[in-house]
């Protein structure tokens, strides 16, 4: 198994090589599998396959090269970039077993899906085209960035007269209530668009005058809790701050 750097570049002997592979299959097979098929830039993949041979040719000890594109044809006409291998390494290294199997660990640097392509030849010093496996997409994906967790929200009015409520960082939203000038909004039944909706319900800042309290709150998760609950909550909040519950009105 060999570790090779899949790099940006052109060849100048990349002419070579599509006027032969044009030329078509010598009598055999290469299949070419990527494990894993997607991975991080600059992690390794490992490339894989089998070469077999019509007849009584022997599969031991050829010569498989990868080669890497820019397009789902693999196009011989329009390379972005090429990785021949093997060119420099001596007649124990070559890739195929007694069973044909070879192997490759490549990484890239430089994130995107690229289609790599198997050829094999008699040796080295051949040009003759074995083997010529379907073209695979491979992908060194750059992970999205984690975005940190957002405050918790609470959610006040300014004055009942307002139809939505605004959000405020959780500590901001204490500081605000304290000064007594801040009102908290009412829960009602159902989503409606452009609302802030919360589960099954959305906030108000000013339930219609037809509609009471239930008794009911509604966390901010969209979680009801019952009037037992909201009780006990009320008593251990003597001053009234009950910030991230509001009163279900129905």
């Amino acid at each position: 198994m060999r570790r090779l750097l899949l790099a940006l570049a052109c060849v100048a002997a990349f002419a070579a090589f599509a006027a032969v592979a044009a030329s078509g299959n010598g009598g055999g097979s290469v299949t070419l599998t990527a494990e894993p098929a997607t991975t991080a830039p600059g992690h390794a993949m490992t490339v894989s396959g089998v070469l077999t041979l019509d007849g009584i040719q022997s599969v031991e000890g050829r010569d498989v090269e990868l080669y890497a594109y820019d397009n789902a044809q693999c196009a011989p006409a329009e390379p972005n970039w090429v990785a021949g291998l093997a060119t420099d390494e001596d007649a124990s290294q070559w890739p195929t077993d007694a069973d044909g199997r070879y192997s490759y660990v490549i990484t890239s640097d430089a994130p995107g899906t690229y289609w790599l392509q198997a050829v094999a030849y008699p040796s080295l010093k051949s040009w003759d085209v074995l083997a010529t496996s379907d073209c695979v997409p491979v992908t060194f994906a750059v992970a999205p960035p984690v975005e940190p967790p957002k405050p918790a929200s609470s959610f006040l009015c300014w004055n009942r007269w307002m139809t939505d409520p605004v959000a405020y960082e959780d500590r901001v939203a204490d500081e605000m209530w304290a000064t007594g000038n801040y009102l908290e909004p009412q829960a009602i039944l159902g989503s409606v668009e452009g609302g802030t909706n919360l589960g099954a319900y959305h906030l108000v800042c000013n339930a219609p005058s037809t509609m009471k309290p239930t008794g009911e709150g509604l966390g901010g998760s969209g979680e009801v809790y019952s009037t037992g609950i909201m009780a006990e909550y009320h008593s251990q909040h003597p001053g009234g701050n009950d910030l991230n519950v509001y009163h279900i009105y129905q």
